[in-house]
């Protein structure tokens, strides 16, 4: 909403409503004798400034906040976290958080924390920061077992051996049934460790010694129960039975006659005291003996000592019809017969953590307090979607979560969170925690900001200090009818004084914020003495952004602003005499307020006080041409003695025969254009200045621009030749330099494996040879960490000891390739506004076009450096075919080492939006095409935005273009070189691109 004031008595007739300044907005003021005058508005916005924090303000996984401390992250999670989590974070306003190659997105992104995690934080302005995340998972309480071992510790407790049938115990013999089937029970009782606490019963180990399995069909039931509490016997409550066929077991044995059974999976609980025993249901074990009824034979238990051919392993029977038992003469009626029974218990996990809560959709924001859980769902989200939320969790091992009595399955159970809900976890020994989870909807935060931006009466602008506004209104002004306009904060609101008219008294006004609350300012309006300036004086004049100061010069104002600064729409900054106003085309300007076109000469009008003298000065705003940052040393060496140097990199090496005074060499050199070149603060020339080479010396190059580039001249002397010289000629060490990478030396051959993708034929070298000697390639003396060689092929290099004997070394290099193959960028050339999302790690690339688009695109795209993307086997390049994408496309990416991966090209045509109009091809076309770099847009779309970008979608040039009569518009972009060029004309919310060649 603009506010303004016009002349007395005159009204805007056109404009006047006008709220969307997106387009150049025209006004026609109409004057009272009907008379017109036509206004152009354009409102441009500054460029955000972008932010260069890049900070980690809080970092969770699960249910657990992370320390932060520095650049270093600390969390410790609960005993049974997982390391692969994730992570729920909030950073600087803007910034983006990668791990890897991989982006992060808060409370969706899953990374693996088992090893410290390097997050690296990228603030809006391109400032980076990296945060080491250390995670560690809490140590598992140790789980105590304990073998219990009532028979060997001699405290076997067991009654008399009891058969158990279907009339229960038999206290007087062991048959029942007749001549058919014999049921065996026997137990031991066990009590537990002795502090009444709950405890899992994993095994019973049981000592048959020997057993014989008798008939196939002869079962063991193996029984845990509570004593009778009555009795105190094993027959009250049973805790397990589990039935084995005897053979079975027999053949479980192992060679010392132990069988164990394994319940770990049952979850048997024992409290205090139980029996472990078992009974058997079994016949036709012995065939029996000579003149003897058929026996059956159950071998309980293996003993060593024997009596009369007969051991007392086992315990045989036979019917008798006239005393009903025959028992084994070495078993008596009332003898006990003791089985080996073992149990084995161990302490129940007391563990009852919630380690992981939130949703899958929508995603929520937790935080915690103690046991207090709480999710923030994203802004906008429909609070319907509260009354079905599935939650994902993880929990302590071995524990369970319910609600009340439901039991909750993660990523299965719906429930209602419109309030709060008690989720209770109880762990393996029965102790339970509770968790309360709340999930509430984000608001939009409202602004507090309830501040007067800017306040004017008649064009003379309030001073505002603090909450008081004060102006000082030129003599005879009428207090009583006047009219301010002022800005306050976005989004406020001016509820009391807004239509204040009379000045005659201080006024107050209120300004609400967008969250309602208030601030009270005062507006104290002067008339100044009939002793009014008649200064008309500019005194100082300049512009904020960029920062600069204009030179005043009579009444022309000279104004130079840095490359690439747009003229077109500045701010300016200026101080006048006391109480004059300044206008351009007769609109009041207010210093830091008012936005000017300076593409040409800007007329500032000033007015004095007392309005009786008027001065004009001219402002020339000129653009600093772009300075060269090239600060190259090409070429250095001595005229005397005559010596070329070595440039590789930044160190440059020459080598100047035995005897050579080098504390006073003069170099000759050159440099590259519009540079200079120092020695500390010692402008250098080339064949005059004289230095001291006996160390290095450090040579600046200055460029244009004023950027610097280092280099290190070292100087080494030959060492002498003849007389009694040695004969050594060894090459002690040879390698790479950047990076790093040593030789192998086996005789007079030299092998290297370079760094994958570096240039084999520009190869920095180290070496170290035999004293005295010099090391040569084609005559050439080499100089370690300084010569490049090329080694594309084998080299021979040739080592002359000081006696002028020599020797050849084949130094082969080997450069292993590039396995990088990740597409790093995608678009469309038809549809510069699609939206893509590369997804590395699914190799999905999605692309959003506007409806109505065509699905015969043209892509472009880049790569890792050295691949290469084939589509059904053949090479593609970027921007130079058009193919269907109606259905999904593969691109397979091959690396320079021959390894490949494939994306998949998914191309969504969003939903019609009503009311936008395509540009027609037709309306528009730019010539000529290709060109120099200098363009003609004819177009019969009279007002547009037109955007320049290269191939790499940087943005080139950008211009709004208005109706000029002609239909065409001129645009050069000869200064970025030769290439393809892409030009998007938008118009009314749509847009239209063309590919333009610049050839020079």
């Amino acid at each position: 909403t603009a506010t303004y004031t016009t002349s007395p008595k005159s009204t805007v007739t056109t404009g006047a409503n006008t709220t969307n300044f997106t387009n150049v907005v025209t006004y026609v003021v109409t004057a009272e004798d009907l008379t017109t005058k036509t206004y152009t508005v354009t409102v441009t916005s500054s460029p955000k400034t972008q932010s260069s924090a890049c900070d980690v303000t809080s970092f969770s996984l699960g249910l657990t906040t992370g320390t932060i401390v520095n650049n270093v992250i600390t969390l410790i999670l609960p005993s049974g976290s997982s390391l692969t989590q994730v992570a729920t974070f909030t950073l600087s306003t803007g910034a983006t958080a990668k791990i890897g190659s991989i982006t992060q997105q808060s409370g969706v992104t899953s990374s693996n924390y088992s090893a410290d995690v390097a997050f690296e934080v990228t603030a809006e302005d391109g400032t980076k920061k990296t945060y080491t995340i250390k995670v560690t998972v809490a140590q598992a309480p140790v789980t105590v077992c304990k073998d219990l071992d009532n028979w060997k510790d001699g405290n076997n407790t067991t009654p008399n051996l009891s058969p158990i049938g279907s009339g229960g115990y038999i206290t007087d013999g062991y048959l029942t049934g007749v001549n058919k089937y014999y049921f065996q029970g026997l137990y031991e009782k066990f009590s537990n460790i002795g502090d009444s606490k709950s405890r899992k019963l994993t095994s019973v180990k049981y000592w048959f010694g020997a057993l014989k399995a008798g008939s196939p069909t002869n079962t063991m039931n193996f029984i845990v129960t509570t004593p009778n509490k009555t009795t105190k016997l094993p027959n009250g409550d049973t805790l397990y039975l589990v039935t084995k066929l005897v053979k079975d077991v027999e053949a479980a044995l192992d060679k010392d006659g132990y069988y164990v059974l394994d319940l770990s999976s049952l979850n048997v609980k024992v409290n205090g005291d139980f029996y472990a025993g078992l009974n058997m249901k079994y016949k036709n074990a012995w065939a029996g003996v000579a003149g003897a009824n058929p026996q059956d034979t159950i071998a309980l238990v293996h003993n060593d000592y024997a009596a009369a051919g007969a051991t007392i392993n086992s315990a045989y029977f036979a019917q008798n019809t006239q005393t009903g038992f025959v028992y084994d003469t070495l078993v008596g009626k009332t003898d006990h017969l003791s089985l080996g029974i073992f149990a084995n218990v161990c302490d129940l996990s007391t563990a009852n953590d919630l380690l992981s809560f939130n949703f899958t959709n929508p995603v929520g924001a937790v935080s915690t307090s103690g046991n207090t859980i709480t999710l923030t769902l994203p802004n906008g989200t429909n609070p319907s979607v509260l009354t079905s939320l599935i939650a994902s969790f993880t929990s302590s091992p071995k524990s369970t979560v319910s609600i009340g009595q439901v039991l909750q399955v993660s990523g299965q159970t719906t429930n209602d969170f419109s309030a709060s809900k008690i989720y209770t976890v109880t762990a393996e020994d029965g102790s339970t925690k509770n968790y309360t989870i709340t999930v509430i909807i984000q608001q939009s935060q409202k602004s507090t900001e309830k501040d007067f931006l800017t306040y004017s009466i008649n064009g003379v602008n309030g001073v505002i200090s603090g909450t008081n506004i004060t102006l000082t209104l030129p003599a005879g002004t009428d207090l009583s009818n006047l009219t301010a306009t002022y800005t306050t904060s976005p989004k406020s609101t001016v509820t009391t004084g807004a239509n204040t008219t009379n000045f005659t008294n201080v006024v107050t006004y209120v300004v609400t914020a967008e969250d309602l609350t208030t601030k009270t300012y005062t507006v104290t309006v002067t008339v100044s003495s009939t002793n009014q300036n008649t200064g008309a004086d500019l005194l100082t004049f300049g512009f904020t952004n960029p920062n600069v100061t204009g030179v005043i010069s009579g009444t022309n104002i000279t104004v130079t602003v840095p490359y690439g600064t747009n003229i077109k729409s500045l701010v300016s900054t200026f101080t006048t005499s006391t109480g004059a106003v300044v206008k351009v085309s007769n609109i009041v300007q207010l210093s830091g307020g008012s936005v000017v076109d300076y593409s040409a000469p800007v007329s500032f009008v000033v007015t004095s006080q007392d309005g009786k003298t008027v001065k004009t000065y001219i402002v020339n705003v000129t653009i600093t041409p772009l300075l060269s940052s090239a600060k190259d040393l090409l070429t250095l060496g001595f005229a005397s003695p005559s010596t070329v140097g070595t440039i590789s990199g930044n160190t440059v090496g020459l080598t100047v025969p035995f005897g050579t005074n080098v504390a006073a060499l003069i170099a000759n050199f050159t440099s590259s254009p519009n540079s200079i070149v120092r020695v500390g603060s010692t402008i250098q020339i080339s064949g005059t200045t004289a230095n001291n080479f006996t160390s290095s010396v450090l040579y600046t190059v200055v460029a244009q621009d004023g950027s610097t580039k280092d280099y290190t001249v070292v100087v080494t002397v030959s060492s002498q030749n003849g007389g009694t010289g040695t004969s050594a000629k060894e090459i002690l060490s040879f390698g790479l330099l950047n990076p790093y990478i040593n030789g192998a030396i086996s005789g007079n051959t030299i092998t290297i494996t370079g760094q994958a993708g570096s240039d084999i034929s520009k190869q920095q070298i180290y070496f170290s040879i035999s004293p005295g000697a010099t090391l040569t390639l084609n005559g050439v003396v080499l100089t370690t960490n300084v010569s490049i060689i090329n080694f594309s092929n084998p080299v021979t290099v040739t080592v002359t000891a000081t006696d002028g004997t020599k020797k050849d070394y084949i130094i082969t290099v080997s450069i292993p390739k590039k396995n990088g193959k990740l597409i790093t960028f995608f678009k469309f050339l038809e549809v510069p506004s699609a939206t893509t999302t590369i997804d590395d790690v699914k190799k999905i690339i999605t692309v959003h076009v506007p409806y109505g688009t065509s699905l015969n695109l043209t892509s472009v795209f880049g790569v890792s450096t050295g691949a290469t993307v084939t589509i059904g086997g053949i090479i593609q390049a970027s921007g130079a075919s058009q193919i269907s994408y109606a259905t999904d496309v593969n691109y397979v990416v091959t690396a320079e080492d021959g390894t490949k991966t494939t994306y998949t090209i998914k191309v969504i045509v969003d939903p019609k939006t009503a009311g936008i109009e395509e540009v027609d091809n037709a309306l528009v076309r730019i010539y000529p095409n290709p060109s120099n770099g200098a363009f003609t847009c004819e177009s019969s779309i009279e007002a547009y935005d037109l955007l320049i970008t290269d191939i790499l979608g940087h943005t080139v040039y950008s211009s709004r273009v208005e109706p000029n009569g002609t239909g065409a518009h001129t645009f050069d972009v000869s200064d970025f070189g030769s290439g393809v060029y892409f030009a998007t004309l938008q118009f009314e919310g749509t847009s239209k691109m063309f590919k333009l060649e610049v050839i020079k």
